[in-house]
């Protein structure tokens, strides 16, 4: 049997971040539930202050938080929330994502 090699997706390079949506649990923020998401790649302190300066200019993005010292990103759930809303919201995370490695890669 031949070894299961792990791919990035579509459009992502070896070197950027991307998000592993199988890594998706809820938590507790504290503050009420959420969920939790795991980054795969490198979350120096330069991505980090990218993520966080995007995060706070598009109200879109402005409830994901970042903890660069895990490595994951979390975000708050809502009572009401329906599997679209929670694909919805990776989506989202998706494309934030890829605006930080773009502006990573600038």
């Amino acid at each position: 049997m031949a070894a299961l090699e792990l791919k990035a997706p579509v459009g992502v390079g070896r070197e950027d971040v991307h998000v592993d949506h199988a890594t998706l649990r809820i938590v507790d923020l504290g503050r009420g539930m959420g969920y939790a998401v795991a980054l795969v790649g490198e979350v120096d302190e330069a991505w980090a202050q990218r993520f966080r300066n995007l995060k706070t200019h598009a109200r879109l993005f402005s409830r994901f938080n970042l903890d660069p010292e895990t490595g994951t990103v979390s975000f708050p759930r809502e009572r009401t929330d329906e599997p679209a809303d929670v694909i919805e919201a990776l989506q989202a995370l998706d494309t934030l994502i890829e605006r930080v490695n773009g502006l990573s890669r600038s």
